[in-house]
């Protein structure tokens, strides 16, 4: 090099992947495993008030609602928490509505009937929540630390 160049400009670092490409394939992955749960003869969307099966989906109407709701809802959750929050993970919403999908069909699967969706959502706020747990605890332990006059 000669005195008179500038080094090269170190390069930006890119993101791994655009991140709707990726809620786009966690949706089609949701889509594809509800898809696999669900049997022939569809899946029950809705209950009377007295424990009736009202209408229901068959496999491929549930995998197509499955895939569009969790991209755009899933998008929308993880652009809504990132601008309140600055946290710009964009996995953890689309991941969480897949996995709410795959359960509510698979807990209607063994059974659960009207109980699937409660426990499908209760599912899917744990697997939404499960990443924040170990930065949330690492947080934690690093303010004792620094408390901590040893």
């Amino acid at each position: 090099m000669q005195a008179n160049e500038q080094p090269p400009e170190p390069a930006k670092q890119q993101p791994s992947a655009n991140p709707v490409v990726v809620e786009a394939v966690i949706a089609l992955v949701a889509a594809w495993g509800s898809w696999l749960v669900i049997p022939a003869e569809g899946i029950v969307m809705h209950w009377d008030i007295d424990g009736t099966p009202g209408w229901s989906l068959g496999p491929f109407g549930f995998a197509l609602v499955a895939a569009v709701v969790t991209f755009v809802m899933g998008h929308f959750i993880t652009v809504f928490v990132a601008s309140r929050t600055g946290f710009s993970w964009t996995w953890p919403a689309p991941v969480a509505l897949g996995v709410f999908w795959v359960a509510q069909a698979g807990f209607q699967l063994i059974g659960l009937g009207a109980a699937s969706f409660g426990w499908a959502g209760a599912l899917g706020v744990a697997c939404y929540f499960a990443p924040f747990w170990p930065m949330l605890r690492r947080a934690q332990a690093s303010g004792r630390d620094e408390a901590d006059p040893e």
